[in-house]
């Protein structure tokens, strides 16, 4: 090799070496750029999003009275062989009543567990010729902690998931019952038809075609009682019984 083109390699060595020394400047300055990151780090103020108060007052609410489903084991909350759930009175679809059975206005007798009754945290509303409140709750021993032991429903407004309420034809009822446990047609006013659940018992009341001493015209063939009870109480009818419930009914459909 001549030194001409040995001096030619020295000079192109020297000049990618001067050429990689001129590039490394570059990477010593990307280190600043880590501190912009550490800036940008108020990721934590997303945080607030957090909203849960709509569900919350969505729930202190009761439901409509149309929004309460009947079934062979109660109506809405209210359970067979359970107590009336105790929960803030504005959320409460029944509430006690220290007083509902005083029909003579004896103050002596308030505090007395006869004179006590549940009664449907709801306006009354008008249905026939009586005022009602939507449905009735009776408890064992007629007390306030009491098991509830039967419901009956007094508005055509609360109706089974299958959409049967008072009111409804017979045919609609065979149609979204097509097999009931038990039909009873001994009764001279109404034919039973009954629907059992896990421990209630569902009895609805239709009134029969050839009686039309108790029902007129157009309520023959249509449902007139519905009435919940314990499933190992044997069924029965409450139509055409001229004392109901007793003095505290506040089911008018046995009434006509």
């Amino acid at each position: 090799m001549t030194f001409r083109a040995h001096s030619a390699v020295v000079f192109v060595a020297v000049l990618v070496v001067a050429v990689l020394a001129g590039c490394t400047p570059a990477a010593t300055v990307t280190e600043p750029t880590s501190s912009p990151s550490s800036s940008a780090s108020p990721a934590p103020t997303s945080a607030p999003t957090q909203t849960p108060a709509p569900t919350a007052s969505a729930s202190a609410a009761k439901p409509a009275l149309a929004d309460l489903v009947v079934s062979p084991d109660g109506i809405g909350p209210l359970h067979i062989g359970e107590p009336v759930p105790d929960v803030p009175r504005a959320r409460a679809v029944a509430v006690w009543d220290a007083t509902k059975c005083d029909r003579a206005g004896q103050a002596s007798e308030v505090g007395d567990p006869a004179v006590g009754g549940w009664t449907a945290n709801y306006p009354k509303v008008r249905v026939g010729t009586v005022t009602v409140r939507g449905f009735s709750v009776y408890t064992v021993g007629d007390v306030e902690g009491g098991d509830i032991h039967s419901l009956w429903v007094s508005s055509p407004k609360i109706a089974t998931a299958e959409s049967i309420a008072l009111g409804s034809t017979l045919a609609e009822l065979k149609a979204a019952y097509p097999d009931p446990d038990y039909v009873i047609t001994s009764n001279r006013y109404v034919n039973l038809y009954v629907l059992d659940g896990t421990v209630g018992r569902m009895t609805i009341e239709v009134a029969k075609k050839n009686n039309t001493t108790l029902w007129s015209s157009n309520q023959i063939g249509t449902v007139r009682v519905i009435h919940l009870q314990p499933k190992t109480q044997a069924a029965f009818a409450a139509s055409g019984d001229s004392d109901g419930l007793g003095l505290c009914s506040e089911t008018p459909g046995f009434i006509g």
